[in-house]
C-alpha cells in the first residue's frame, strides 16, 4: 500500500535559529511543512553510508516509512541503497553534494551541489524534496529553491531517545545516528502512531 502525504503549512521554530530577519536562518512560509495524514515521518539525513543497510532493515521490521535526505557524493558511492530505498517505499531528498553549509559557500556553488544531487536523485524519482544542511536557507535560496520547483521539508523534532511525539511529526535523525538506539526511537514512532 502507498501511502500519499499531503503536505501543510505550520509555523516552525528550530534551536538557534533567530528570526525570519536572519539573512541565514530565514524561513519562508512557503516552506515550512507538516505531515498531515495521521503518520509520522523519519527522516534521516547524511547518507547513504554504511548503516543505511540496517535502518532499511529495521525500517521494513517495524513496517514504518521514511524519507532519506541524501548526499550527492555518497549517494554515487552506493547507487544499489538508493534503488532499494525506492523500492522498499521510502523517499529520496536532496541534502546537497558535500553538505554544503549557505554560510561557507555562494549560492551558485550551492545551487550547482543541489542541481548536481538532483540529477543522481532522478533516476530513481521525480521528488524535488529538499533539506538544507544544518536548516540554514536564506532568503535567496528560499526563492530559487521555489522557482525551480523544490519543496523545503524541515522537521519538527529532533531525533533524541526520548522524543514527544505528536501525529504529523517530522522527526530528524541521520544514518551515522548510535544505531543502537534505533530501536529504541522506531517503537517510539510505532506506539505514537497506534
Amino acid at each position: 500500500m502507498i501511502r500519499i502525504f499531503i503536505i501543510i503549512l505550520i509555523p516552525l521554530l528550530l534551536i538557534g535559529c533567530q528570526s525570519n530577519n536572519d539573512p541565514i536562518n530565514y524561513f519562508s512560509q512557503n516552506h515550512m511543512y507538516k505531515m498531515e495524514d495521521g503518520t509520522i515521518l523519519p527522516t534521516f539525513d547524511d547518507g547513504p553510508n554504511e548503516n543505511t543497510s540496517y535502518i532499511l532493515d529495521k525500517l521494513k521490521e517495524y513496517n514504518i516509512k521514511a524519507a532519506f535526505f541524501i548526499i550527492g557524493r555518497n549517494a554515487e558511492k552506493y547507487p544499489e541503497i538508493l534503488q532499494r530505498i525506492v523500492n522498499e517505499g521510502h523517499y529520496l531528498g536532496n541534502h546537497t553534494y558535500n553538505h554544503t553549509r549557505i554560510k561557507s559557500s555562494s549560492l551558485f556553488n550551492l545551487e550547482n551541489e543541489i542541481i548536481q544531487t538532483q540529477n543522481i536523485i532522478s533516476k530513481y524519482t521525480i521528488l524535488k524534496w529538499f533539506r538544507p544542511p544544518c536548516g540554514e536557507i536564506s532568503m535567496e535560496m528560499d526563492k530559487w529553491l521555489y522557482d525551480n520547483g523544490y519543496t523545503v521539508v524541515r522537521w519538527t523534532v529532533g531525533g533524541s531517545t526520548s522524543m514527544d511525539l505528536k501525529l504529523g511529526d517530522i522527526i530528524l535523525m541521520h544514518d551515522h545516528d548510535n544505531m543502537s538506539e534505533l530501536d529504541l526511537k522506531l517503537n517510539q514512532i510505532k506506539n505514537a502512531m497506534n
